[in-house]
């Protein structure tokens, strides 16, 4: 499918140029007081300024739990602009608009598709406050989806290089190349009949695979810098669990986000909803297995947000939030959890296993060790799954292995 033409992606970026003044003018032009983590990310930043590339000693003890890019990016940009929150801000801010320019570049030439994935992605409320303060998510972001065009693009080093810094602003960025890598492995076995010989001969003529292989293990430096998942200080500050406990619960509710800010607005906005009926009607076993799961959760690990000395806030994120505020709490509120969950397992599961359905899966069983839940650590999967539903005549009709449907469940 061919792209849209330049005449139409510059009217495209105009347009959102527009909307970006409104929200700078909006918010004061970013200069309002600082938002919750931005009072320790705003200092971390200015004692990152004091180095171009801080020494071992400090990035073994800076007080902050994500690994430290965007705040060595940060001090370099303060060091150009001021130390203001102000000038943190506008950074974020630009972030923010270079996403949202990646799609409408990457974007097809049928544009209502293009306002229904970008409008998907501001319907997360997080999005727009990782836009107008100074969090690191954007960085991230920016990055995975960089990462992720390369990888559709077959640009695989530079693909594998963008993951690389995606992890070095957030550890749990490594899903993505692990999803990757499943997407890869899965689908070659499936293509070559379950037959291991046939599907090891595949992988191995894959030779870039190790490039993903590699952003994976990237993360195992920082591990060693600090003795675990983050700077040892910080973890015991936090109350961090070090602990080998996986929470179900968390898997339960980071389901649940991804359903309630992509599946749902997938299936109102593009009705989809005759597929998942179709799926569910035609693949009984497969759905029940999925109930099964859903029901274990929610009986035997509920989702409970953490809770200690250091973080005492109840609710396991806005979702959670507005559901008690409508009265909706206990039993029942672990109960639509699991409906939640149940839709985006059947939506995802309903297209084979693609890239999609390995984006969510593995994002979904990493979130289980997080110290916390929270919305906005579902943020990256979600604006991930907009832009693959963007572009998926794009690349995914071709002749191409890299994403093919691969149809297991329709037997």
């Amino acid at each position: 499918m061919k792209a849209l033409a330049s005449s139409q992606r510059f009217k495209f970026i105009v347009f959102f140029i527009f909307i970006y003044l409104i929200m700078f003018v909006f918010k004061d032009k970013l200069n309002v007081t600082l938002y919750q983590d931005e009072f320790h990310f705003f200092e971390t930043t200015k004692k990152f300024s004091n180095y171009i590339i801080p020494p071992i000693s400090y990035l073994e003890h800076y007080p902050e739990l994500n690994t430290p890019l965007p705040f060595m990016i940060g001090g370099w940009w303060i060091n150009l602009w001021g130390d203001t929150i102000q000038n943190l801000r506008i950074l974020t801010f630009l972030l923010s608009f270079a996403i949202i320019a990646l799609f409408i570049w990457e974007s097809p030439k049928e544009s209502n598709k293009l306002w229904i994935c970008v409008l998907g992605v501001w319907l997360f409320p997080n999005y727009y406050l990782c836009t107008v303060y100074y969090y690191t998510d954007m960085f991230a972001i920016l990055f995975l989806l960089g990462g992720t065009i390369s990888y559709l693009q077959g640009r695989h080093f530079l693909s594998g290089f963008l993951m690389v810094l995606a992890i070095c602003c957030r550890q749990y960025m490594i899903a993505f190349p692990i999803a990757i890598l499943a997407n890869e492995v899965v689908g070659i076995f499936l293509s070559q009949g379950y037959s291991l010989k046939k599907s090891l001969k595949g992988l191995l003529s894959k030779k870039y695979l190790m490039v993903y292989i590699l952003a994976f293990l990237s993360i195992i430096p920082w591990f060693l810098l600090w003795g675990g998942f983050a700077p040892a200080d910080e973890m015991k500050r936090q109350h961090y669990d070090s602990t080998l406990t996986y929470k179900g619960g968390f898997v339960l509710y980071s389901s649940a986000v991804v359903a309630f800010y992509f599946v749902i607005p997938e299936i109102l906005l593009m009705r989809k909803i005759n597929v998942l009926l179709h799926f569910v009607r035609s693949n009984r076993v497969v759905s029940v297995l999925c109930l099964l799961v859903v029901g274990f959760l929610v009986c035997f690990t509920p989702a409970v947000q953490t809770y200690n000395p250091y973080f005492t806030w109840k609710f396991l994120g806005y979702l959670d939030m507005g559901l008690v505020k409508i009265g909706v709490t206990e039993l029942i509120k672990q109960i639509i959890f699991g409906l939640l969950m149940f839709l985006a397992l059947i939506r995802f599961l309903s297209g084979g296993l693609n890239i999609s359905t390995w984006v969510f899966i593995i994002n979904g069983i990493l979130l289980g060790k997080a110290q916390l839940s929270w919305d906005k650590y579902s943020l990256p999967t979600v604006v991930i799954l907009w832009f693959l539903v963007l572009v998926e005549e794009k690349y995914f009709n071709q002749p191409s292995n890299l994403d093919k449907k691969y149809e297991i469940f329709h037997v």
